[in-house]
């Protein structure tokens, strides 16, 4: 039934839910996704606009992957790694991408099965 079999984990303030928070133009569902599948193999069970301002044009965003440890983890070290100049994401990016990645936050969200 699971491919990916572990034992069950203690409680953390880890999830398979990322909250990403910043401009819409890299905070949205199909930019995300083709930007994430090129480093981070995943599934997803939701995605969920939860707020959108239009006049700042500041999306929130939240994704549940298929899972913690390899999926949003993967994720979570993605944006670790642009943060950090990670030349093997970054030298992927235009310019325009990279200035809003400087205004991206992504948090833990909590996980919908885990209540």
């Amino acid at each position: 039934m699971n491919r990916i079999l572990i034992a069950p984990q203690e409680r953390s303030p880890y999830s398979r839910v990322l909250r990403f928070v910043g401009p819409g133009r890299v905070v949205n569902q199909p930019y995300l996704e083709d930007f994430l599948k090129q480093f981070i193999y995943y599934d997803l069970d939701e995605v969920r606009i939860v707020k959108y301002d239009e006049v700042q044009r500041i999306r929130t965003l939240e994704i549940r992957f298929g899972s913690y440890r390899a999926q949003s983890a993967g994720a979570m070290k993605v944006v670790s790694e642009i943060r950090n100049g990670a030349p093997r994401i970054v030298n992927r990016m235009s310019y325009g991408e990279l200035d809003c990645w400087a205004q991206v936050k992504v948090t833990w969200g909590t996980d919908p099965c885990a209540t």
